[in-house]
């Protein structure tokens, strides 16, 4: 295959041109994936299209697929979580039928397992205050979540989740919580949404003794 020759999708069978034909991925036996079919996996990291058969592509698209399917058509929200940073949109949907939750604020569309979640916790950005400068932002509800340092404003923060293995190959998730930096209401908004979440992930797996 020239370096300007069109390119034919093994997939779909549509033909890209030279150029546009470099944003897509040649596979180990040497087939073509557009980029629009490259969209229709999975959010794996570590997939490395040049080592992957066409076989293999196809089997994450599926997975990929029946995953998309959970979000569109078995995913029923019992419980949207939201964040005052986002003028209180949905931050995180829970389905606790099911064990499921969506990032309703990214709104990729994947679905994870509440089961998969080993760890959690919310990072800070701090900065130490300048003279007269003042933050108060009360987080002591949540004692169980990190606790902004004396002296100090929280300029950003997010909320980690740590996954087990599973089928959407990702093991964390990074969730912005605030948009704007320091602001006290939106620290403490966000205090409350990691809460709220851990709190329904305690008791779904109470109540099904996970």
């Amino acid at each position: 295959m020239g370096l300007f020759d069109k390119k034919t999708c093994a997939i779909c069978g549509s033909q890209t041109g030279a150029i546009l034909g470099l944003f897509g991925s040649e596979l180990a036996g040497g087939e073509y994936l557009c980029p629009d079919c490259r969209k229709k996996c999975t959010p794996n990291p570590n997939l490395k299209f040049s080592k992957m058969t066409l076989d293999e592509v196809k089997a994450d698209m599926a997975v990929a697929a029946a995953n998309r399917q959970k979000g569109t058509s078995e995913f029923h929200s019992t419980l949207k979580i939201k964040n005052g940073a986002y003028r209180d949109r949905s931050f995180l949907d829970l389905d606790e039928n099911h064990g499921w939750f969506m990032n309703t604020a990214l709104n990729d569309g994947w679905v994870y397992s509440l089961d998969d979640i080993y760890f959690y916790t919310i990072e800070l950005t701090t900065e130490k205050l300048a003279e007269g400068q003042t933050f108060y932002a009360d987080t002591s509800r949540y004692p169980e979540l990190p606790k902004c340092p004396d002296g100090c404003r929280i300029t950003g923060a997010s909320l980690k989740i740590l996954l087990l293995e599973n089928e959407l190959g990702i093991d964390s998730l990074n969730l912005n919580l605030l948009t704007q930096s320091g602001d006290e209401n939106e620290v403490r908004g966000a205090y409350a949404c990691v809460h709220d979440f851990v709190e329904a992930m305690k008791e779904y797996r109470t109540a099904h003794r996970k």
